[in-house]
């Protein structure tokens, strides 16, 4: 039974390894468009640009607009579909906009009697809309955007990146993580694999709690850091685990690449639910405190002494 203690102990340690890499390496925490938002790779999210008139108080930037979630709607108010939409918008701004959410509408006409500044205030008063309009007559916005529909809903969430930029952040963490599992094997070798375990799990806890608070520079900073260290201990706890059951080498590898990332996959899913349920700010401020399993390390054997030699005994006179 001992050995089967060991085992899961070690496959609680992996599996909180693998939920946090998969919860960490979600792009959404930069940018979560409902639609594509094409954009310069490397470039924040398009501003609001051409606007002819703007209704329902003054104009808006998302410089103004940087540190909440801001959700882009384009319509036109003959549009059928974008009246069918229209009631639910309104509500998420009333219920979100304490928490946060700013909701922007950009009217960009389909005819022209749709350029009309007086009927698209009408329209507003009619479906009874509160939140800023900027009428996009000339379609600056929408090329800018990339939009080909209405409607169209953008969700531009803490950083204002498109997603081309926040895949570019994603790449980074991911080549972070690979690189760190190559790296931990050798470390492992010469330190022991017990020490490589302690300090990937628990020893990358510092840089999860600062990540919640850290700006756009450090994020990616504190991104690498943490991809390299988390990952450090992916070769080690297979080996550890291997050497607490000899002679069971596939089963404990099908376990643990089954296993340890299954668990993660539904860990990554539940977690994204979570984020529906309440936001993507709350389960990354949860996630900052995943590592603390680490401290489950502590049950884990030492492996890494030298085994006891016996002499043997001296034959029988």
């Amino acid at each position: 039974m001992r050995p089967l203690y060991r085992l899961c102990t070690a496959a609680i340690v992996a599996t909180a390894a693998c939920i946090t890499v998969l919860a960490a390496s979600r792009p959404a925490a930069l940018a979560s468009p409902l639609s594509r938002v094409e954009a310069p790779a490397t470039g924040a999210a398009p501003d609001f640009t051409g606007i002819d008139h703007w209704l329902n108080g003054p104009p808006q930037s998302l410089a103004q607009l940087r540190g909440k979630v801001v959700l882009v709607d384009f319509w036109t108010y003959t549009c059928i579909n974008c009246i069918h939409t229209l009631p639910y918008v309104e509500r998420w701004h009333e219920k979100y906009r304490a928490q946060g959410l700013a909701v922007i509408d950009v009217h960009t006409p389909e005819y022209p009697f749709e350029r009309s500044t007086d009927k698209v205030r009408d329209a507003a008063r009619r479906f009874g809309l509160t939140y800023p309009i900027a009428q996009d007559n000339e379609y600056a916005t929408w090329r800018a955007y990339g939009n080909q529909y209405w409607p169209a809903f953008y969700l531009i969430d803490r950083f204002h990146l498109p997603v081309q930029a926040a895949q570019i952040h994603l790449f980074v963490f991911l080549a972070a993580v690979a690189a760190g599992t190559v790296i931990g094997g050798p470390i492992g070798d010469r330190i022991g694999r017990k020490y490589v375990i302690w300090v990937s799990i628990l020893g990358v806890a510092p840089f999860t709690l600062l990540l919640p608070y850290a700006n756009l520079f450090w994020t990616g900073i504190l991104s690498v850091a943490i991809g390299v260290i988390l990952a450090s201990a992916f070769s080690a706890i297979l080996v550890y685990a291997q050497e607490l059951v000899p002679g069971r080498v596939g089963t404990i590898g099908g376990i643990f690449f089954g296993f340890a990332f299954g668990m993660g996959g539904l860990g990554a899913a539940a977690l994204g639910r979570l984020a529906d349920l309440t936001s993507i700010e709350y389960v990354y401020r949860l996630c900052a405190y995943l590592p603390l399993i680490g401290l489950l390390t502590a049950c884990l054997p030492d492996l890494d002494q030298p085994a006891t030699v016996h002499a043997p005994a001296a034959p029988a006179r």
